[in-house]
C-alpha cells in the first residue's frame, strides 16, 4: 500500500523545460503522468515482471491511461530516459529528494504541534496552580506529593521521550522505504539511538540508496540495516570503487576484441604470403 503523501508537489517548470526540450506532446504527457504516479506511490513505481530480460509495464500503462501502442511507447521512452532501473523498480533522483524534503517537513510539523500542544498544557497547568494558591498557603505543613502526582510526572516525561523516538523512527521509516517487519525495525532502531545522531543516519540511508542503483543489489530489511550498523559504511566509496570496476572491466573486454581481431588479420596475411610463395616455386618449376 502506498504510503500517504502531501497533496501538493512542487514542480520546477525551468528544470523540467531544459531537460525535456526535444520531448513530443505525447511524451510530454506520458511524463507528466509517470511523474504524479511516482509521488502519489511515494517512491519507485515497481514493474510487473521481467520478460526476455526487459520490465514489463502493464500496471504503469494502466495507472497512466496508455491504451494504444503509440502511447504505451511513450511510456517505455520516458521511463528508459528519465528513470533508473534497478532491483525490479523505477527510481528518479529529482523526485526522490521532494518526497524527502516533504517527510522531513511533515515531521518538523508534527514536532512543532506536539511542542506547541505541551507549552499550551504548561500554561493551563500554572494557572490552575495559581488559583489553588490560597489553599495552599493556608496549611501549616507542606505534604508531601501523592504518589498519584508522581505516577502523573513519570507517564508526563516517558510520553514526551516516546513522542521524540516515534518521531524520530517515522522519520528514518519514511526515509529508508522499505516498509517490512516495522516491529523488529522498531527494536532495532531504540537500540541504535545511542550510536548515531538522527541526521547522520538519515544522510547515510540516502547514500545507501544512491550506492544500490549503481550495483542491483537487493536493499536489506530495515532492522537487518541497523542491527548490521550500516551507516557506518562509507557508501559513496563504495559506489565509486563499484564504478571504477565496470570501467575497467568494460576497458580489457575491449582490449580482448581487439587482440582477437589483430590476431585473425595477422593470420590471413600469414596464409596469402605462403600461398603467394608457392605459386612462385610452382612458376620456376615449370
Amino acid at each position: 500500500m502506498a504510503e500517504k503523501v502531501d497533496i501538493f508537489m512542487p514542480m520546477y517548470w525551468g528544470d523540467y523545460d531544459k531537460d525535456t526540450s526535444e520531448l513530443s506532446i505525447l511524451e510530454h504527457g506520458a511524463y507528466n503522468l509517470l511523474i504524479k504516479e511516482y509521488w502519489h506511490n511515494g517512491g519507485a513505481l515497481p514493474c510487473d515482471s521481467i520478460a526476455n530480460a526487459l520490465p514489463t509495464h502493464d500496471r504503469l500503462y494502466r495507472s497512466c491511461r496508455a491504451m494504444v501502442r503509440n502511447e504505451q511507447d511513450a511510456i517505455d521512452y520516458i521511463l528508459a530516459q528519465f528513470f533508473a532501473f534497478s532491483a525490479g523498480k523505477y527510481h528518479h533522483e529529482r523526485i526522490d529528494k521532494e518526497l524527502n524534503k516533504a517527510r522531513e517537513k511533515r515531521v518538523k510539523a508534527k514536532a512543532s504541534a506536539a511542542a506547541r500542544w505541551d507549552k499550551t498544557s504548561k500554561k493551563e497547568g500554572t494557572k490552575a496552580s495559581d488559583a489553588n494558591a490560597s489553599k495552599t498557603h493556608m496549611r501549616t505543613q507542606c505534604s508531601s506529593p501523592s504518589p498519584s502526582q508522581l505516577l502523573d510526572t513519570n507517564v508526563s516525561n516517558n510520553i514526551k521521550k516516546d513522542s521524540l523516538d516515534s518521531i524520530s523512527f517515522g522519520l528514518f521509516w519514511d526515509t529508508y522505504n522499505y516498509k517490512i517487519n516495522k516491529q523488529k525495525a522498531v527494536a532495532a532502531f531504540k537500540r541504535m539511538q545511542s550510536k548515531v545522531a538522527i541526521n547522520i543516519l538519515l544522510e547515510k540511508t540516502r547514500d545507501y540508496d544512491d550506492y544500490l542503483k549503481t550495483t542491483g543489489i537487493s536493499k536489506q530489511h530495515p532492522s537487518t540495516w541497523l542491527n548490521g550498523e550500516g551507516w557506518e559504511n562509507d557508501y559513496k566509496q563504495l559506489k565509486m570503487e563499484n564504478n571504477n570496476g565496470t570501467t575497467i572491466s568494460n576497458t580489457m573486454q575491449a582490449r580482448q576484441h581487439s587482440g582477437s581481431s589483430g590476431n585473425g588479420g595477422f593470420a590471413q596475411q600469414l596464409e596469402s604470403t605462403q600461398a603467394l610463395a608457392e605459386a612462385l616455386i610452382a612458376d620456376r618449376n615449370s
